[in-house]
């Protein structure tokens, strides 16, 4: 499977040049004074003379179509947000408009934007703006801004806009630039207008702030039957944006929101499924589609000073590897050490238990409790149970250390030991030396003889053990393999139990990471019978560790100014014996075998290795994707990092080219699940956490509000327009239409749906407005002017097929 290529992110296109004044002033622009077209978006304001929409002669044909003759972009277009600091250099204060406002980062961030929600509430930051617009026109004049724009303007505007935010704007544009008439339209409704939509249609238009669907009859929006949608291109853009932080938690540098709107409109990233979403998703469970759906991308990143380099003489890569292996050594030896130690314990815990035992039956029954409590134990069950688990335990520690042969296990002859029975009194002082140590010598063959019994009867047991398990394969063979499959799916349950609960206690604040605080709080408090801490197993947990003084108060008993008091903190780290892990690997190695062995529907592909293997595939692919000629390597699934087992390989040295390819490895990001997982909110809003309705639910709901006769629903089915920079998506057309048809399966009109797109979503708003002025001609009867202005206020509008508001 070769690798995707690479996305590297680019900035948007730049603006055209801008006018000069000479130019401006020289040119029919400014004689004919024809009006300017402000298309004025949250994340991008598009700018220019009206005239700019004509890109075709005069003598062209009159069958061109309508959107050839007006497909001019417009003349400047540039983020609309304002930036005021001082520079500390000049001592001077600095006003930074449109992309200068985003050059470093402390103009980043004190800028500012006009609108809040796609509103105009700021219009101080929109004064900036426009000065930053016009001048760009190169309207410009030395004698003030009075009268300075004398030209129409017409501005989009939002859907419902308030009067009291277009009030303002009015206000800013009469009396600030002294322009003769002002017209507002929705971007949405000329965007429409720019691509022959007709006259029914339902508009759906997505921005950065929110998503519009109009319903539209005989060319006029019906905005009381409108819907709005709480989710655009921000809402989208932070939405990739938390996906990529929990995908790359560790990621070298802080992913940030422009670079991830960057990812939002970059051409073919990310898509929209035309079909079945969940479907596709549970596909990418396989590898190879989980490769081939990945897309690579180059985060820009900075080569830092000094990095490393291949400096290390072959001497000093000796003496660091040497000294790797005698890290490795020690730490073995530790760990074996500490093996014996904790034996060591259980043994004599075993020991205490055996005496304690022995004194059953010696007194008299309430002595007998009172010794158990004393001991640590409230019950003489839970002596026993503590007993059953530590012989097991060094039954197993045994067995793996004392490997013997049956030969070693043949009955010898008993050595005797003449002087043990015999009283001392009637012994010598030197008879009496010898019947210590011939005491000492029996117990240690007791001792030696009750393991060799221990081993025969272990093995006996086991003999039996396998015998039956033979004949059970024999006689029912389908029933020994789901017995032994069942079996084996148990041990890897618990193995994963145990690895999941270490993990937890790695967590400050889950429940077990509390629980083992509780207990060092304990241990730190209290103890049995005045001992500095018991050993674990043993010992009250109910006795006050701090005793009274001669005065009554309350006396510490030093604990913690001996290192050997911090030692129990490595007893209640959560970490048990690692015992029961080795059994559990070692019956999980003895099943796959027998598995492999005798049941022919268990394959190498079912066990434990195979299915670390697949995830570790899956996960790298999904998290980096997998480099072409990349083999998957045998995966140990017992791997460590104790020093005796691992997967891991040393490190290698790089050069200096193979550094700069590793650097650039570690900032780049996989898209996969994530392509069609942003466009799929549109549909399933409850995905990004929002409670609405989906796209084509609300299209639906809208197309519902017209009555049936007439066919004007299936003309407007038949017409639905996509429009709006949110809307490049691949396929959403496609999507958008396959939903809504199997909305209306039943309807006379469900198999009518059509959904088309937007020429250009991000310019045609601005080209319809431009054509809407230039066909209208002089005759602006739907544009206020000023005297309109003085006399019935800034919030007066005009009606006309474009207009925003509910008048």
């Amino acid at each position: 499977m070769t690798q995707s290529p690479l996305v590297h992110l680019t900035e948007s296109a730049p603006s055209p040049l801008p006018a000069t004044p000479e130019g401006y002033l020289a040119g029919a622009d400014y004689r004919d004074r024809v009006p300017i077209v402000i298309d004025h978006g949250s994340s991008e304001l598009r700018a220019g003379f009206a005239t700019a929409a004509v890109s075709v002669s005069s003598s062209s044909s009159s069958s061109s179509s309508a959107y050839s003759r007006y497909s001019s972009p417009p003349s400047i277009h540039f983020p609309p947000i304002v930036s005021k600091y001082r520079d500390r250099r000049r001592n001077a204060q600095v006003l930074l408009v449109g992309p200068q406002a985003s050059l470093d980062t402390e103009s980043r961030s004190k800028a500012r934007g006009p609108t809040e929600g796609g509103l105009i509430v700021a219009q101080d930051v929109l004064e900036n703006v426009l000065d930053f617009t016009f001048s760009k026109l190169g309207i410009s004049s030395p004698e003030g801004r009075e009268g300075n724009v004398d030209h129409p303007i017409v501005l989009s505007e939002p859907m419902c806009n308030p009067g009291y935010c277009r009030g303002l704007t009015s206000e800013l544009l009469f009396e600030a630039y002294g322009v003769p008439e002002v017209s507002y339209g929705l971007d949405s409704l000329f965007a429409a207008y720019a691509n022959d939509i007709g006259p029914e249609g339902v508009i759906v238009s997505s921005g950065t702030s929110s998503t519009t669907i109009v319903p539209m009859i005989g060319g006029r929006g019906i905005l009381g039957n409108a819907k709005r949608m709480n989710w655009g291109g921000s809402q989208a853009s932070d939405y990739l944006l938390r996906l990529l932080q929990l995908k790359y938690p560790a990621f070298p540098v802080r992913l940030n929101a422009s670079q991830s709107s960057s990812l939002l409109e970059t051409p073919s990233l990310l898509y929209s499924h035309p079909q079945d979403y969940h479907s596709h998703i549970a596909s990418l469970s396989d590898l190879r589609k989980l490769q081939s759906e990945g897309q690579t991308v180059q985060i820009p990143f900075v080569v830092p000073e000094g990095s490393k380099r291949n400096q290390l003489s072959e001497e000093e890569r000796l003496k660091r590897e040497e000294r790797k292996k005698e890290a490795g050594k020690r730490l073995r030896d530790m760990t074996e050490k500490n093996r014996l130690q904790k034996l060591g314990e259980k043994e004599e815990q075993l020991r205490r238990i055996a005496e304690l035992k022995d004194w059953k039956g010696k007194e008299r029954k309430a002595e007998w409790q009172k010794r158990l409590e004393s001991a640590g134990y409230d019950t003489e069950q839970d002596m026993e149970k503590e007993e059953k688990k530590l012989s097991t335990a060094v039954k197993r520690s045994r067995r793996r250390d004392q490997v013997e042969d049956d030969t070693a296990l043949e009955p010898e002859a008993p050595p005797t030991f003449p002087l043990v029975e015999v009283p001392d009194h009637e012994l010598t002082e030197e008879q009496i030396k010898e019947k210590r140590r011939q005491r000492l010598m029996k117990a240690g063959y007791d001792a030696r003889m009750r393991v060799k019994a221990e081993k025969l009867e272990e093995r006996r047991i086991e003999a039996e053990r396998i015998q039956a398990d033979e004949a059970r394969r024999t006689n029912d063979p389908e029933g020994w393999a789901a017995e032994k499959r069942k079996e084996y799916e148990d041990v890897i349950e618990r193995m994963k139990e145990r690895k999941r609960k270490k993990e937890l206690l790695s967590d400050r604040k889950s429940l077990a990471a509390q629980q083992r605080m509780k207990n060092i709080a304990s241990l730190a408090s209290d103890g049995p019978g005045g001992d500095r801490a018991s050993p674990p197993g043993g010992g009250s947990r109910n006795a006050k560790r701090k005793r009274a003084g001669a005065n009554g108060a309350e006396k510490d008993d030093g604990f913690g100014q001996n290192d050997e008091d911090w030692a129990i903190y490595r007893d209640i780290q959560g970490a048990e014996d690692s015992d029961e892990e080795e059994e559990d690997e070692d019956l999980l190695v003895d099943l796959e075998e027998n598995l492999l062995k005798f049941d022919a529907g268990f394959t190498r592909d079912m066990t434990l290795a195979a299915r670390i293997a697949r995830k570790r595939a899956l996960t790298r692919t999904f998290l980096g994707g997998t480099p072409e000629g990349y083999e998957e390597k045998p995966v140990n699934p017992f791997s460590t990092k104790n020093g005796q087992k691992t997967d891991e390989q040393p490190e290698e040295e790089l050069d200096e080219e193979a550094e700069l390819a590793q650097l650039a490895k570690q900032h780049q990001i996989t898209l996969n699940v994530e392509r069609a997982r942003v466009a799929e909110v549109f549909f399933q809003p409850s995905l990004a956490g929002v409670d609405q309705a989906g796209l084509d639910e609300i299209v639906e709901m809208v197309v519902k509000g017209f009555p049936e006769d007439g066919g004007v629903r299936e003309r407007m089915v038949s017409n639905i327009f996509l429009t709006g920079r949110h809307t490049l998506y691949p396929n959403l057309d496609t999507r958008l239409q396959n939903s809504l048809v199997a909305l209306l399966p039943t309807t006379p009109y469900g198999s009518a749906v059509r959904v088309r797109r937007a020429n250009d979503p991000r310019f045609d708003a601005w080209r319809g407005t431009a054509r809407w002025c230039l066909e209208r001609g002089q005759e602006r009867k739907e544009a206020s002017t000023r005297e309109m202005y003085d006399e019935y206020g800034a919030e007066y509008i005009k009606d006309h097929p474009f207009v925003s508001a509910m008048i």
